[in-house]
């Protein structure tokens, strides 16, 4: 699911007699995140996997703020910002890691048919 990281700008209306109004936009149009979101069926989820459309990543410093960074959201990188096949491998390796499942401790996980998920 890519998620546009343009501005959508509003309306803004000032005061009367205010000659400055000030607003900020940032980034290139055209620029996508792609989020991976991981719901499980009993309504929770998994923290998000990011994709961003860079060369290099540091997750440490990215993901500043953000809620436990251990077990917290995973980014990661593609020059486009799309999910790729080796990129989808990391996302099973969270998806395990978050899941704890093992021989005893089965889990379904259910995908839909995207070109990420195949490995050629």
């Amino acid at each position: 699911m890519p998620v546009t990281t343009v501005h959508q700008v509003p309306r803004i209306i000032g005061r009367k007699g205010q000659h400055q109004v000030g607003q900020v936009t940032f980034r290139e149009r055209g620029e996508f995140v792609t989020q991976v979101g991981i719901i499980c069926a009993n309504g929770t989820s998994l923290p998000p996997v990011w994709v961003f459309p860079r060369q290099r990543f540091d997750n440490k410093k990215t993901m500043k703020g953000a809620p436990n960074q251990e077990d917290g959201p995973m980014g990661l990188v593609y020059p486009s910002g799309w999910m790729t096949a080796a990129n989808f491998l990391k996302v099973l390796q969270f998806f395990h890691k978050h899941v704890k499942s093992s021989i005893d401790e089965k889990v379904l996980l259910i995908m839909d048919n995207h070109d990420s998920q195949f490995i050629y």
